[in-house]
């Protein structure tokens, strides 16, 4: 490619160059498309954003018809208040937003218990045992003689008082 276009540059005759070359490119010129610069359609957007969806980074999404692609892991962020060092980069305008489809599971039946009869037992009287009162045993000390010892002090009555017929206290022995 260098030669070709430093031949061009030098040449009086630019355009028996350009056909030179086109001819040993396997094109002629005059089926050359002329030279347009590109104009694209507005992209057809990703699905819907949402709030409680993880997106890791260069997943693309859509938000307000903006496309949007995420620069890192997020979750919750909105794109439109990302800003330059946000998550979220601006790709441009969409054609249409495909909303996201939102999975509704569906309701699940509670069973209802039937209830069943609960059966009840009728009490049979049991005989209740009959406590009788055990008697406690009472220790009574028996005295014992000790060998070598005096004997007990047996008090005895030597005076006494007695009333005479007329009535006067008297002392008798």
């Amino acid at each position: 490619m260098n030669l070709i276009s430093t031949s061009l540059r030098r040449c009086r005759r630019p355009m028996r160059h350009a056909v030179l070359a086109a001819a040993l490119l396997g094109a002629t010129p005059w089926l050359l498309p002329p030279s347009v610069s590109p104009t694209w359609a507005a992209e057809t957007c990703e699905p819907a954003w949402q709030a409680g969806t993880i997106y890791t980074g260069s997943e693309i999404i859509s938000h307000q018809q903006q496309r949007y692609q995420a620069k890192w892991w997020t979750k919750g962020d909105d794109p439109t208040q990302s800003g330059p060092y946000g998550p979220w980069r601006l790709l441009g305008a969409c054609a249409s937003v495909t909303p996201a489809p939102v999975v509704t599971p569906p309701p699940t039946e509670v069973p209802t218990p039937t209830p069943t009869p609960v059966v009840t037992p009728t009490p049979t009287p049991s005989p209740t045992p009959v406590v009788t009162p055990t008697p406690t045993p009472v220790v009574t000390p028996t005295p014992t003689a000790v060998p070598g010892a005096l004997p007990a002090h047996q008090p005895t009555v030597s005076t006494y008082y007695d009333y005479d017929a007329l009535g006067r206290l008297q002392r008798t022995m």
